[in-house]
């Protein structure tokens, strides 16, 4: 029995919603955030598709991500600012008159600014890591499924944001005909160099990058990882069906067990 929670709540049999697992079956849960299961109580012992807190809350950590996969991938040039003083002095530091500030700590955009030089400094409390902003840039992301010697790689989308001094993730998009074909190459390369990584660090199951594409530079900069099921999961998921390949909780399940995952090539979405 394969069950996707992501509610943050107790999980116990005197709550109707979850009697149905609450049985004598075998059950496995799955969440969509690993690190939300870290914040629930469970009252029965399950099976969990879930990797050790201190890996998960290591890859959620922007800066731990940069320091651990630096120079494996390409990866923006970054510095530390923590004040107004800091923040003046970036600009020069990186060669650019706009930097993109983001938190350690956020997902779908949230956390993550786009600042003018001469913009004041707004932000309070805490350490940010500032970049240049890549002004052709192209958002793309690519999931991926980690196994015990096995890694899958599943067709990359193209991520549409808003942005309003903060971006916000809108949606991803899968059509080809709005993809820097060229850029795919790259991504399928670094996207297996990170996997390799992770997978040498113990993780296991599905996985998200995210990168920015510059035209301009024909580069393809690794952003994020985000170790859970992502926004556009359910687009995937869609992909395999009408290949006829198993589910995403399949592959992971898979994943976590170290048996043998069909290959994502044959997904239509790569043909």
């Amino acid at each position: 029995m394969l069950k996707i929670y992501n509610e943050f709540e107790t999980i116990s049999p005197s709550d109707l919603k979850y009697r149905h697992i609450f049985t004598d079956e075998p059950a496995k849960l799955m969440f969509w955030d690993q690190g939300d299961s870290y914040k629930k109580v469970i009252s029965r012992s399950f099976q969990m598709c879930r990797n050790p807190k201190h890996l998960v809350d290591s890859l959620n950590h922007k800066f731990e991500t940069r320091k651990n996969l630096k120079g494996l991938v390409p990866i923006l040039n970054y510095e530390f600012v923590d004040d107004e003083q800091s923040y003046t002095k970036v600009f020069d530091k990186l060669g650019t008159d706009q930097v993109v500030i983001q938190a350690p700590i956020g997902m779908g955009g949230q956390n993550t600014f786009l600042f003018t030089q001469g913009q004041p400094w707004c932000l309070e409390g805490g350490t940010y890591s500032a970049s240049r902003y890549v002004k052709d840039a192209v958002p793309l992301n690519m999931s991926a499924m980690v196994g015990d010697e096995q890694v899958e790689v599943f067709p990359p989308s193209r991520q549409l944001f808003t942005s309003e001094g903060e971006f916000m993730f809108r949606r991803g998009d899968f059509d080809k005909r709005n993809f820097p074909m060229q850029a795919i190459g790259k991504m399928v390369d670094y996207s297996r160099v990170v996997c390799k990584k992770v997978q040498c660090d113990g993780y296991r199951g599905i996985l998200g990058i995210d990168y920015v594409y510059s035209p301009s530079e024909n580069e393809v900069y690794l952003m994020e990882i985000n170790p859970r099921f992502q926004s556009t999961s359910h687009h995937l998921e869609a992909l395999l069906k009408e290949s006829g390949l198993p589910s995403l909780l399949d592959y992971n399940e898979r994943a976590f067990d170290g048996k043998e995952m069909p290959s994502a090539r044959e997904m239509v979405g790569w043909r």
